[in-house]
């Protein structure tokens, strides 16, 4: 039941998915040993940089496996301590992912959630995955299939301020990006002074959202798998993601 020689844990797609996280560095945050910042943050793993931790999705090694949906995990397997061999000389930990496979009849589904209208912040997200067999052998069983899985997130503020932003109202903004300096004369001579020191709280507005931090991500993984017989599986896949 526990093996005293590695230390870590094994999550399977029901408890991924219940998790209240979309994030799959903060899904292996969760786990003993493992710390993490902030939400969708980098792990150290006890103890050790975060650029030693291993991302291994089907068995080959990624740089992040950060942009995968949430919906195309079969299983996540994250080690801690007492790597095995076939994982290399990782001096951190590894989080290793298996991706779902297809399955002997179509399945498929939909999440759409947002928050326009209810808050200021746009914070939005679509997901799909469908799934099904290609080509079935005698018995009923697939032996060629696939499985597509994307999603879309949007959000004008990722980490919005307690207590709000400040930003200079449009048309103060405007007449310091064509009038920038001050010129007046004394004595003959010309002096100038920057026009952004006489601004006052009269010509600032607060806002919720804070300028310039919007943010868009959409990821896709995709998967053919074909099962000749049942010790035989070729699998040909990939990850997109912006």
């Amino acid at each position: 039941l526990i093996d005293p020689d590695i230390s870590g844990a094994t999550r399977s797609k029901e408890e991924i998915m219940s998790l209240p996280t979309r994030n799959i560095q903060s899904v292996a945050a969760q786990t003993a040993g493992i710390f993490q910042k902030d939400e969708g943050g980098a792990l150290n793993v006890r103890g050790s940089r975060s650029d030693a931790t291993f991302f291994y999705i089907d068995g080959v090694k990624v740089r992040s496996s950060n942009k995968i949906p949430k919906a195309s995990i079969e299983q996540m397997t994250v080690i801690t301590g007492g790597l095995p061999a076939s994982y290399g000389d990782a001096t951190g930990g590894v989080i290793s992912i298996t991706t779902r496979g297809p399955s002997n009849d179509f399945f498929g589904g939909l999440e759409l959630s947002s928050s326009e209208g209810l808050d200021p912040y746009g914070n939005n997200l679509f997901s799909f995955n469908v799934s099904g067999p290609l080509k079935k052998n005698d018995f009923g069983k697939s032996v060629l299939g696939f499985f597509l899985s994307g999603e879309y997130e949007s959000l004008k503020d990722p980490k919005p301020s307690a207590v709000g932003a400040y930003k200079l109202k449009d048309g103060v903004m405007q007449n310091l990006q064509e009038n920038p300096l001050i010129f007046s004369s004394n004595n003959g001579s010309v002096a100038s002074e920057r026009a952004a020191e006489f601004t006052t709280m009269k010509d600032i507005d607060r806002i919720d959202v804070r300028q310039n931090v919007a943010r868009g991500n959409s990821s896709l993984q995709g998967k053919i798998d074909f099962k000749p017989n049942l010790k035989t599986n070729f699998s040909l896949g990939g990850n997109f993601s912006n």
